[in-house]
């Protein structure tokens, strides 16, 4: 899969780099720590997508697709009208 590249105010999928995640806004990391993606801060977050972190962390599909879509209905609402 491709990895996307955020622009400020996008809507991220699974295939979004970590790292681009959280350059976008930082908060996203305590919705990730909840789903039990405890990487954020590893030098990995550069290169892995969300799919990629979350399933070397055993996280199934759809718990991938409920972290996605939590932080874009509940964090990134707020980062656009900025």
């Amino acid at each position: 899969m491709a990895k996307k590249t955020l622009q400020k105010g996008s809507e991220i999928t699974k295939d979004t780099v970590i790292g681009e995640v959280l350059r976008q806004n930082s908060l996203t990391a305590e919705i990730m720590f909840t789903y039990g993606l405890d990487c954020v801060g590893c030098g990995g977050t550069i290169l892995e997508t969300i799919e990629t972190g979350a399933k070397a962390h055993g996280i199934s599909d759809k718990k991938i697709a409920e972290m996605v879509q939590e932080i874009n209905n509940k964090i990134y609402p707020y980062s656009r009208n900025l």
